[in-house]
């Protein structure tokens, strides 16, 4: 199978800057985007610290990623986020949506024809 993943983020007409976190892995089919929530550095903490959390918890698990330690990564997330809002006079939080396949598609020499694995793509919020 052939992963190929393209993202790009837009300041939009609300906020002066934008908080969004794009991750598109090198090395797994798994790619994530954190949106922050407000105008500030609550935004930026916590898409950061959620990307973070969610990338160390894919890695760690591979192949085995599902949504039960997706959910699991999920609340992590938002214990950490939570931890570093509370030294912020601001919003801290923001959006997820991360996307994984472990199918394994049929390769050259392969004796199996058959596609195997999990697809998914999974929403949260974090705040």
């Amino acid at each position: 199978m052939t992963l190929e993943a393209v993202g790009g983020s837009v300041v939009g007409h609300r906020y002066p800057e934008n908080y969004d976190v794009l991750h598109v892995d090198p090395e797994l089919p798994f790619v994530a985007v954190a949106d922050g929530m407000g105008a500030g550095e609550g935004s930026r903490v916590a898409g950061t610290t959620t990307m973070r959390t969610m990338v160390e918890a894919v890695r760690a698990d591979w192949p085995a990623v599902g949504p039960r330690r997706l959910r699991a990564a999920v609340a992590e997330a938002r214990s950490r986020v939570r931890t570093a809002g509370a030294r912020l006079a601001e919003l801290t939080g923001c959006t997820l949506t991360p996307c994984w396949s472990s199918r394994t598609a049929n390769r050259p020499g392969s004796s199996s024809s058959a596609t195997r694995g999990r697809t998914g793509c999974a929403a949260a919020c974090s705040n």
